[in-house]
């Protein structure tokens, strides 16, 4: 099992030039870890992060925690991405292991009904996708940038220790 690790934040103000001092998020026996920070167009901040298990979001660093997503300890989710629109929408990409291979998946956040939907997939081939850069246009349109690896399978007979072949 893990161990317990807390999050913190500081906050950096660009008029002083200072940061803030530390502010403890979490207080609790679980692990949290891996967080994810957007600001959106109107200012408000929004962090994602893995919960024992599972991704939880929180607005302005303050109130009650949501749950995102169940069953996030693979390790697609430790290259996870997180952009907020202009619109307020958010917009959270992984890799996570499917029948074709590692594949792009996304989940979008609808600021009116502060509802996550539900799991799309994003790219669907052999490739591995990752290290996902995304950016909004002036239209308000999701533009990305990621890495495509070419997975190359070979069969390979290996001898044992003892004899045999696998």
């Amino acid at each position: 099992s893990l161990v317990d690790t807390e999050m913190y934040c500081r906050r950096y103000n660009s008029n002083t030039e200072t940061w803030s001092s530390v502010t403890r998020l979490t207080e609790d026996v679980v692990p949290d870890q891996n967080a994810r920070v957007v600001v959106d167009g109107s200012g408000q901040i929004t962090v994602v992060w893995n919960r024992d298990g599972g991704l939880v979001m929180q607005k302005n660093l303050m109130g009650a925690v949501s749950l995102v997503r169940e069953n996030t300890g693979g390790i697609g989710f430790a290259d996870m991405t997180l952009t907020a629109g202009p619109s307020g929408k958010m917009v959270l990409l992984w890799q996570e292991a499917s029948e074709h291979g590692s594949d792009a998946r996304y989940r979008v956040y609808d600021p009116v009904s502060e509802t996550w939907g539900k799991d799309a997939l994003l790219t669907q081939d052999p490739d591995l996708e990752r290290s996902f850069a995304p950016a909004w246009d002036s239209n308000g349109n999701l533009v990305m940038a990621y890495n495509s690896v070419e997975t190359l399978f070979e069969t390979k007979n290996v001898e044992v220790e003892g004899g045999g072949m696998v």
